[in-house]
């Protein structure tokens, strides 16, 4: 059987010349080594440009080669967050050859490599990964009925406006959570109203607005006033009260009135939002209220305080039964970013 070379002018005159003499197209073939599907194209040009020439290709010619290609991808892969132009950039100092952003686009969604918005997560050092396995390994085995005791405390700040914050990044397939596509941020930013709020499996708890710098003192005071109270009042006994790492929180002085007041603190590991079903909570209030398009801070807080009371204790427990589940993804991350 001939060689399965490029198909020359000299192989199209000989196939039509067999066609000519009434030899069919599966004895061609056979003839001359190659598929019937090839013997055919050869014969449809013939017929239709009367001529033994291939005809020319449509398109302009591709801009890379296989290898050009490969260094595209390092250097994405090497900045998870290099946008095309910059890589485009970056090949033309490396290589001595201008790309355009649209063909390192193209190269790169070939190998799978997507421009995606970048999940935003805090930034967790090993000391954090440690300190937050070791918390999922104690509680993944805690039952409903321990975590209905624990009520779960957090301050947030509301936006009157502001931009949803995106950013891109190019990540393959099951890579959303990879710590090298993931947007790190700590904690703080903008907003107009800041609040502090309380809840557990039975419902929501104190929701209160609060004005200026939150210090140790400002702290124990909504203690005093707020959370020992509710934590005193709650149905499921002994209660167990969740805050996290935030100075005020952890001042002497707080952790000694807590004391004094027999209130049982859960230990809490930093960096770990997502163990906190407060944060969810916090998404379903914001989002409701925006909903309603405050336009002033006064209309906000009023819209907040509204929609707090109207979260239902449904709502809590099935957050609150979450608790389970996020401590089995930290222990199968081994430590760095859930889902949550």
């Amino acid at each position: 059987m001939a060689s399965r070379s490029k198909v020359t002018e000299t192989l199209r005159q000989q196939v039509v010349q067999m066609k000519a003499k009434g030899m069919t197209i599966s004895a061609i073939a056979r003839e001359v080594g190659r598929s019937k599907s090839v013997i055919s194209r050869m014969l449809h040009l013939y017929n239709t440009t009367n001529s033994f020439k291939s005809h020319k290709k449509a398109g302009r010619p591709r801009k890379t080669n296989a290898r050009e290609d490969r260094i595209i991808r390092r250097i994405s892969m090497s900045n998870r967050f290099n946008t095309a132009t910059g890589i485009a950039r970056q090949f033309s100092i490396e290589q001595g050859k201008d790309l355009s952003r649209h063909t390192v686009s193209r190269r790169l969604r070939t190998v799978g490599l997507k421009a995606h918005s970048a999940v935003t997560k805090p930034l967790i050092s090993r000391k954090n990964q440690k300190a937050r396995l070791a918390f999922a390994e104690e509680h993944v085995v805690w039952t409903e009925e321990k975590w209905s005791k624990v009520h779960f405390s957090d301050e947030s700040k509301f936006n009157l406006f502001g931009s949803d914050g995106k950013h891109y990044v190019r990540r393959q397939t099951g890579e959303r959570l990879n710590p090298k596509c993931v947007k790190k941020s700590v904690k703080g930013g903008g907003g107009s109203v800041m609040v502090w709020g309380m809840f557990s499996a039975t419902g929501v708890g104190p929701f209160i607005e609060l004005h200026g710098r939150v210090n140790a003192n400002v702290y124990q005071n909504l203690l005093r006033q707020h959370a020992v109270p509710s934590l005193r009042s709650s149905p499921n006994q002994p209660a167990v009260f969740m805050q996290d790492n935030a100075p005020c929180h952890t001042a002497k002085r707080v952790k000694q009135y807590l004391e004094t007041e027999n209130i049982k603190i859960m230990k809490w590991p930093a960096q770990s939002p997502d163990l906190n079903p407060k944060e969810n909570l916090w998404k379903i209030l914001g989002d409701k209220v925006m909903a309603k398009k405050p336009t002033t801070v006064t209309e906000l807080w009023k819209r907040l305080k509204e929609e707090w009371t109207r979260i239902t204790p449904e709502q809590c427990e099935r957050l609150v039964m979450s608790c389970g589940r996020r401590c089995a993804e930290v222990i199968q991350s081994n430590g760095l970013y859930t889902s949550y």
